[in-house]
């Protein structure tokens, strides 16, 4: 054979080898074989080398690394003669054109688009145009063509079943899930996803799982799941740590951002955004810094870091215009106008909000739309342009419900747990009655469920402080129903046909919350054009409720008590006193004797508030009620679902001896999951809840029954390795044999002595549930 023959040969091996990895998803490997094939193709015929470089591009394409697609495919291009063979052309050009897209360069990716359509469908390749179709349908759905995107994807998905292209048909489907997903229509992008995801797993190619992982995170994030959320996010994000996907280890990390702001981790958040930055910059995508550069600016803003928000805007507002991406600078908007609000200055940007809501209608963009008119809403409010901000978030409201709407029913609750669309209901109707009246319980209660001697106590006292004036202070864990109470001793009392007024004090700042409450009058600080009436002043003759009392500073402590001492206090900026008859119930999820102790809590004021204290005790020091209320809540189920639900014996035992961390709120939880998966079944099953109450179980028998010999404990530990070993490889036998030394037979036959059979990875419950 000469030599020729035989360089000719080692191309072919490198080509088929590196196309397999590129098809499994194996990036890596795949690039080391297209670049040994290039080095091979220096002095070779032209067409092979374009072939290379398009496979070689197609690697940059799927790792996120648009930039070095252009370029290589840019420099496989520069081959291009008479003799080159037209097909090659048509993929270089389909996957330059798939880049552009991705640059935001759209009039390029028409182009080549355009190119690649005619050439494959003058040779009749029908892979070749379902490809390049394909890719037509993400530049359609980035520019908001939603209907032309949807058609496209769907001609892609006969194409790619005709040509028995599983890898495309999966990856179409995914994305027919954001589709949807920024369409609104949350249940069918849940239904997209878990499709995707099932036949992901089946041909174990760990990227797409990786992806749509991802894209899972993102919808249950934006349904307010975000325990589910967070499980789907960190799997994701260890998948692609292993298969070194720097946009995609961004992405995650920019989810995780983005859910830690939501739940009130800003620390957590500034440094998940952080990281999604790096990796971002590290990827060489331009848009997705510029979109890390907004979220990031959004974490300092809440943390009230002003230079550093500035800053990360800046840049954002540098980049959107640099990639002419006019959906990034309006989501860069927005957060300027929180960061100006915050600031007192929010006025002067209600012109650029204005256009933001303009364009985000023109996309049907809900759940930016609901954020955009509650944040003008609150600008109005800081100006005490009462009509205005009524007005606002009856808007926000619409959308929210336009939202709740789109959602599936069992996951409506989560979703309206968010504190900031819980606002745009009770600070709009506050006084007048809404949805959420100020006697009705939050949760569903009228009162509070139990017969323990605890409960009884609580009602007792909430029954002998309602008619009085004295300031009441409610101290529990999260979840224990500190509100709950509020409410009751509001309603119960003579104060129940008055305002009942909640103010969070951890979610504002030093000045928001002495402007909340007391009020400010014009020009008091930049942007105050006119008085503001506080919510103290407001809800004359009714009840205040201040949650989580702990987090206001000391100079609003002592304005707050002088009020309680001499029932008077004067507007911020201003010299006028008011005198207001209202009643303070304060709550506190700590203990405010110990915060005194350390001279975080004014003595003098934790006095006045603590007249008559009410401790409300956690779920698992009063575990008699678990009963009553997990009654309580089927009740509630099987009365909206028109059938009745019960629990088996030993779901009941495995509730009553779990300890409940999050309180009520958690079992409440728990049992609404359960009916989910319960699905046209009557009856609850032990199974049925999630894995850290199965497992808490399961591990105090482990400890009770552990009496074996030394031989089972050996055993025990060999299986436990076992198990780790394909944990980290998400089930994937050969790698996991590869990684404990054994053949794959040799995993096998160890698996079956182990009782391994039926092994599931350490995949979150909300992907498990995909493969049954």
């Amino acid at each position: 054979m000469n030599t020729l023959e035989t360089k000719k040969e080692t191309l072919l091996h490198y080509h088929t080898i590196g196309s397999s990895y590129l098809h499994q998803g194996d990036y890596s490997r795949a690039s080391k074989y297209f670049r040994k094939g290039l080095h091979l193709l220096k002095e070779a015929h032209s067409t092979d080398r374009m072939d290379f470089m398009e496979r070689m591009g197609n690697v940059y394409l799927l790792k996120g690394e648009y930039r070095k697609t252009v370029d290589t495919c840019k420099a496989g291009m520069d081959h291009v003669d008479h003799y080159s063979n037209q097909r090659e052309i048509a993929a270089l050009c389909r996957t330059l054109g798939a880049a552009c897209s991705r640059l935001n360069d759209y009039a390029s990716a028409e182009k080549y688009f355009s190119i690649a359509l005619k050439i494959f469908g003058d040779y009749g390749d029908r892979n070749g145009e379902a490809l390049t179709l394909f890719n037509q349908a993400m530049l359609d759905q980035s520019r908001a063509r939603y209907s032309e995107a949807l058609k496209t994807y769907n001609q892609c998905l006969k194409l790619f079943k005709r040509n028995k292209d599983e890898v495309n048909l999966i990856s179409t489907i995914m994305n027919l899930g954001t589709l949807y997903h920024e369409m609104n229509d949350y249940a069918t992008a849940l239904k997209h996803y878990q499709a995707c995801l099932l036949s992901a797993r089946k041909i174990q190619n760990l990227p797409l799982i990786a992806k749509v992982s991802n894209n899972l995170g993102n919808l249950f994030l934006s349904m307010g799941s975000y325990r589910e959320s967070e499980e789907l996010i960190l799997y994701s994000l260890r998948l692609c740590r292993d298969l070194k996907i720097p946009y995609l280890i961004g992405y995650n990390h920019l989810l995780l951002g983005i859910l830690k702001l939501k739940t009130g981790e800003g620390a957590e958040s500034i440094e998940n955004s952080s990281k999604a930055l790096h990796s971002f910059q590290e990827a060489d995508s331009q848009r997705e810094v510029c979109l890390a550069e907004i979220h990031l600016a959004n974490a300092y803003c809440e943390s009230r870091s002003r230079r550093l928000a500035e800053q990360h805007l800046s840049e954002a507002f540098r980049l959107s215009k640099e990639i002419g991406s006019k959906e990034l600078a309006m989501h860069a908007v927005v957060v300027k106008a929180k960061l100006e609000r915050i600031g007192g200055n929010g006025k002067c940007v209600l012109g650029m909000l204005e256009k933001a809501k303009d364009y985000f209608e023109a996309s049907q963009r809900w759940e930016l739309l609901w954020e955009i008119f509650y944040e003008i809403g609150r600008i109005y409010e800081e100006a005490g342009d009462v009509g205005k901000v009524q007005a606002s978030w009856r808007h926000s409201a619409n959308f929210i419900e336009k939202i709740l709407s789109k959602i599936p029913e069992e996951r409506r609750g989560e979703y309206l747990k968010d504190r900031d669309r819980q606002s745009v209901y009770q600070n709009l109707y506050s006084e007048k009655g809404s949805p959420y009246s100020p006697l009705e319980a939050p949760d569903g209660f009228d009162t509070m469920v139990g017969g323990s001697k605890a409960v009884l106590e609580i009602l007792d006292a909430i029954d002998r402080v309602a008619n009085s004036s004295i300031p009441v202070s409610i101290q529990g864990e999260t979840g224990t129903g500190k509100e709950l109470v509020a409410r009751l001793v509001h309603g119960r009392g003579n104060r129940r046909d008055k305002p009942f007024t909640v103010i969070d004090c951890a979610s504002l700042s030093e000045n928001l919350v002495e402007s909340e409450l007391f009020g400010h009058e014009k020009g008091a600080f930049t942007g105050a054009c006119e008085r503001r009436i506080g919510k103290l002043e407001s809800v004359r003759g009714g009840t205040l409720f201040l949650d989580e009392v702990e987090n206001i500073s000391p100079y609003v402590q002592g304005k707050l008590l002088r009020f309680l001492q001499e029932k008077e206090f004067t507007r911020v900026g201003g010299n006028e006193i008011v005198r207001v008859d209202a009643r303070i119930i304060s709550a506190s999820k700590k203990d405010l004797a110990k915060e005194v102790e350390t001279g975080m809590f004014r003595e003098d004021l934790f006095y006045r508030l603590r007249v008559y204290l009410i401790t409300l005790p956690p779920l698992r020091e009063r575990r008699e009620d678990i009963p009553l209320l997990i009654e309580h809540f089927l009740a509630q189920v099987s009365k909206n679902n028109q059938r009745k639900i019960t629990l088996e014996p030993q779901a009941m035992d495995l509730l009553y001896h779990y300890d409940f961390p999050g309180n009520v709120r958690q079992l409440k939880n728990e049992i609404l999951h359960a009916c989910i998966l319960a699905d046209s079944k009557n009856v609850l099953g032990r199974e049925m809840f999630s894995e850290k109450i199965t497992r808490a179980k399961e591990g105090a028998t482990e400890i009770q029954n552990r009496n074996g010999s030394f031989l089972q404990k050996m055993e025990n530990m060999e299986r436990d390795i076992v198990i780790d070993a394909l944990m980290m490889r998400s089930g994937n036998i050969s790698r996991a044999a590869e990684d404990l030394g054994l053949s794959r037979y040799g995993l096998y036959k160890k698996m079956k002595r182990l009782k391994i059979q039926n092994f599931k990875s350490d995949v979150p419950k909300s992907l498990q549930e995909c493969q049954l």
